[in-house]
């Protein structure tokens, strides 16, 4: 197809004819696709011989090849397509140079609505009339279908000797010509190249192929092993795609309940909040349950013999002179979002500073007055949210540090002078200090009210503040026990109806999590660890292959779950992930961007094509059959869209396995309930670890 900007010259001059009005009417007509114009909404319709997924098909590659943003790609449910594109037009280009269109460069965009009905009816709906666009696109449609395999016979599905919409499976070939759109799966591994996969850990299903009811072919059950090298798979990350119902949570708790059988600690993020009874009396060891859900409001006291939640101390561990871990810790705690350009970049970078430099200043209190604990404990995030709304606490703490570390004046291992900190926070502070530099409009309180926002749900009032402190009802647990002689599951229920108290405690759970794996680095034969990180996307300022990266040093296997691609990042941090992530696990189907991502990161290959033509002279006609092939992309998004794999359906892409064939199976509840499975995966692997 052409390109925009010369459809809009060609499209200019059709609309338009040459007369000393002409250039302001077309200067008009350009204008009139500037972003944030009003749309006319203009319909343009054909029809098309063919298969209606076939059409969508070959749409969605016209359109992508002149780098139209197709969002999810096409519905084949509802035959529609819906498409942008932007241009930046210099005025001062070819034709338009001719035309009162100004000096700036201008911001056009193109939107296109297509529905296709079962019968071929193509109706093609624009923001602006562009006629010869319109043309060009339905021209490209012919002749892109008049190229692809043809049925022998113009006759009806039913009617025609040769299968409809086929599907090619593993391994399989062309053998005969057909009618419809081929569904070619023949890049997938079949079962015999998966023998490697038949025992393990974690499950992937049951090796499946077939999509009609009672045609499902199911073979072995398929699990995550270890690489040649020995190492599990596991351990170089896991990303699920997991659209909503299709069998995420069942696929979480199974590998819960495989890990913790094989002798595994587990950390698991709950955004439903119904993991712990989903999991109960299935998994051995200690289970620890930390909940974001808020006691009821009936409840004047939480209750000490039927806690709701256990406990953890966020604050805990974290020494005075811990700059990266407290750094991180900040990071969990301050939200960026919204606050990443411009003026508010400087107001959250100086968020961060002063909530970093107060939680040094609480730790250094600490460090100096450890045997004089409020209520005999350690300091929490409760005594954090003080410092951060009390100017005069923290007036306090500051003066009885100064007086503390005069006597530690000159010794080796003397702390960081609280000044240092102090520094850090003038801007706060009153111009009464000595480091005090707060301009008069200010106050303590308006200045750091974001940070005490994000810190109100663990102040003294706040409904998690129970669950942050060494004491109080329920069990205190922490990270370092998932290390221990025996399995430890801590579940972490962050439900999502709770909104940024739950984004912030999953926040700092995780970058506490990764305190832990550092120090166990340096462990040899440590027990193993699987983090099931459920809604990913929630953890803030996460960096999903620092983090993989870690982990698998620390011999743990991280496993990352999206609803879609777009979920993890921009287009770099994407690709960086498909490319260097261990396995890939799509649950249900792809689509739209999530399917483009994985077709991009896969090779082409050499797909088959079976050509019938007829030729008709003064005699009976004469068939050839042809059989080609050419190179394209692995899959196409119709085939990603709908897995013909069983019940659950599930596209699985192992990066350093065998001949790195991406695989299907299905992960149906009869598998996960088999107790056969449970004893092939207990059986696989003996424990290497002391």
């Amino acid at each position: 197809m052409e390109d925009f900007l010369d459809h809009l010259e060609l499209s200019a001059r059709r609309k338009i004819p040459d007369t000393p009005n002409a250039p302001t009417l077309q200067a008009q007509y350009i204008y009139s696709f500037r972003i944030g114009q009003k749309s006319t909404k203009e319909k343009f319709s054909f029809t098309c011989k063919g298969d209606r997924d076939s059409i969508l098909d070959k749409m969605e590659h016209i359109l992508r090849q002149v780098s139209f943003d197709l969002g999810k790609g096409p519905d084949f449910t509802t035959g529609e397509i819906t498409a942008r594109l932007e241009k930046e037009l210099s005025p001062h280009r070819g034709f338009f140079a001719s035309l009162p269109l100004g000096h700036e460069k201008l911001q056009l965009y193109l939107e296109v609505f297509i529905s296709v009905s079962e019968t071929g009816d193509v109706t093609i709906t624009t923001n602006q009339n562009i006629p010869t666009w319109c043309d060009d696109f339905r021209n490209s449609l012919y002749r892109t279908l008049s190229n692809a395999v043809k049925p022998m016979a113009l006759s009806k599905p039913d009617e025609s000797p040769y299968p409809h919409n086929p599907i090619l499976g593993p391994a399989e070939d062309i053998r005969t010509p057909f009618t419809g759109n081929l569904r070619d799966y023949s890049g997938c591994a079949d079962e015999g190249e998966l023998a490697s996969l038949n025992s393990g850990v974690l499950p992937l299903g049951r090796y499946a192929f077939g999509k009609a009811k009672g045609l499902v072919k199911h073979g072995k059950a398929l699990f995550l092993n270890k690489y040649r090298t020995g190492a599990p798979m596991e351990y170089n990350g896991v990303l699920i795609c997991a659209p909503q119902n299709s069998g995420k949570t069942e696929l979480i708790i199974r590998w819960a309940e495989s890990a913790n059988q094989a002798g595994y600690s587990l950390f698991i993020v709950d955004v439903k909040g119904n993991l712990k009874d989903k999991l109960a009396g299935k998994l051995n060891g200690d289970v620890f349950y930390f909940s974001t859900k808020p006691e009821p409001r009936k409840s004047k006291q939480v209750s000490n013999t039927h806690p709701l939640s256990d406990r953890i101390n966020f604050l805990a561990g974290l020494a005075h002179d811990d700059t990266r871990n407290i750094a991180q810790l900040v990071a969990a705690i301050v939200p960026s979002e919204g606050w990443d350009k411009g003026e508010n970049l400087y107001y959250y970078q100086n968020r961060c500073i002063w909530l970093g430099a107060i939680i040094h200043i609480l730790k250094l209190f600490e460090f100096y007055f450890e045997a004089t604990k409020p209520d005999g404990r350690n300091m929490d995030l409760s005594d954090l949210y003080s410092l951060v709304t009390e100017e005069q606490k923290l007036y306090d703490y500051i003066d009885a540090i100064k007086v503390e570390q005069v006597k530690w004046k000159g010794k080796d291992d003397a702390p960081l002078l609280v000044e240092h900190w102090e520094n850090k926070i003038s801007i706060l502070m009153s111009t009464d200090r000595v480091y005090g530099q707060r301009l008069s409009k200010d106050s303590y309180k308006s200045l750091t009210q974001g940070i005490a926002t994000a810190l109100e749900p663990f102040s003294q009032t706040g409904d998690l503040v129970h669950r942050i402190r060494d004491t109080g009802p329920g069990r205190l647990f922490s990270f370092e026990q998932l290390g221990e002689s025996k399995p430890v599951t801590i579940i972490l229920a962050a439900r999502e109806q709770d909104l940024e108290d739950s984004v912030t405690v999953v926040s700092m759970a995780v970058k506490k999590l990764q305190q832990f794996l550092f120090e166990r680095m340096e462990v040899k034969n440590p027990r193993p660890v699987l983090l099931l990180l459920d809604e990913t996307r929630r953890i803030r300022a996460f960096k999903t292959n620092e983090y993989i990266t870690f982990a698998r040093e620390a011999k743990a296997g991280c496993v990352v779950v999206y609803q879609s691609l777009t979920q993890c990042g921009d287009e770099k941090v994407i690709m960086e992930i498909l490319e260097n992530i261990g396995t890939q696990i799509y649950l249900g189907g792809l689509v739209g961007q999530t399917a483009k991502h994985f077709i991009s990161i896969l090779p082409k290959r050499y797909r088959q094509s079976y050509n019938v033509s007829v030729a008709r002279g003064s005699g009976a006609p004469i068939t050839t059959h042809n059989l080609g092939q050419s190179l394209d992309d692995y899959f196409t998004s119709n085939e990603l869209y709908n897995i013909p794999s069983g019940e659950w359906p599930a596209l699985v892409y192992i990066r350093d396995h065998g001949d790195k064939k991406p695989f299907m199976t299905d992960m149906d509840n009869k598998f996960f309930q088999s107790k056969a499975i449970s004893s092939t995966a207990s059986k696989s692997r003996a424990p290497d670890w002391a």
